[in-house]
């Protein structure tokens, strides 16, 4: 006997090509909430920023009084990248000049980084453009003094360690294994540190070296040549005037 019951049919799957079209790939929808979320800070960014930036030049008459005035209350730029504010005065400042660095700060937050800007352009050779020659010259006359020329030479231009620092001591052994009597013979110890900049880290290499007197008389002779050539060609040189500044 026929069932008349039918049995309910069941569709047979779609094929690839009949399928709904798929969502998105997971990583195009990370790269679409990474560019919303990017645009949404740059716009809170663009409404909170106040109207004098880090970015906002400095105006070339305003520029020089300020370096001006850092330079009377004892304070000047270094030649790290970027400039870094530093006390060139012996004396301890002042709560009036203090204040002055503050109130410079707060009044030209892009100073740091403009002169940095000039410093970099004044040593490298870069031609001032008719607005901006009162920024160089005064970078030369307040700043750049031998000094800070030379350390950013050797630390910018160079491809080498350099000197940082010496530490010595004076030895006079009590006793030495295998003498039977004191070895009472005075000499020196020196370490010579150097420094060298890898990574944009600094990294200090020390040599350490024993010289009685004679050996500190050859030295200091050596140093004294070293010293009478490296003179000769400095103030012999046809680029002096840029090399020694107005500032030595």
């Amino acid at each position: 006997m026929a069932n008349d019951e039918q049995t309910p049919s069941v569709d047979a799957p779609q094929s690839r090509a009949e399928m709904p079209d798929q969502p998105r790939s997971e990583a195009a929808d990370k790269q679409r909430l990474v560019q919303q979320l990017g645009e949404a800070l740059l716009a809170a960014i663009e409404q909170t920023t106040p109207a004098t930036t880090f970015d906002a030049e400095v105006p070339a008459n305003e520029f020089v009084e300020a370096l001006e005035q850092l330079h009377e209350a004892g304070w000047s730029f270094d030649e790290s990248i970027p400039a870094r504010l530093v006390r060139v005065s012996e004396a301890p400042a002042t709560q009036s000049e203090v204040d002055a660095l503050v109130a410079l700060q707060e009044r030209y937050p892009a100073l740091p980084r403009e002169t940095t800007d000039v410093i970099w352009a004044v040593l490298t050779g870069v031609q001032a453009s008719a607005d901006n020659a009162p920024k160089h010259d005064a970078v030369r006359r307040l700043i750049l003094t031998e000094d800070v020329r030379e350390r950013f030479y050797l630390k910018h231009c160079g491809k080498v360690p350099r000197y940082a620092s010496i530490d010595w001591e004076v030895v006079l052994k009590a006793a030495e294994r295998g003498h039977n009597r004191t070895p009472a013979f005075p000499y020196a110890l020196a370490t010579l540190d150097t420094i060298a900049d890898v990574h944009g880290q600094h990294e200090h290499k020390t040599l350490t070296f024993a010289l009685g007197r004679k050996g500190l008389e050859r030295l200091i002779e050596e140093l004294t040549e070293l010293k009478s050539h490296l003179d000769r060609v400095y103030n012999s040189s046809p680029l002096e005037d840029d090399l020694r500044g107005t500032n030595a």
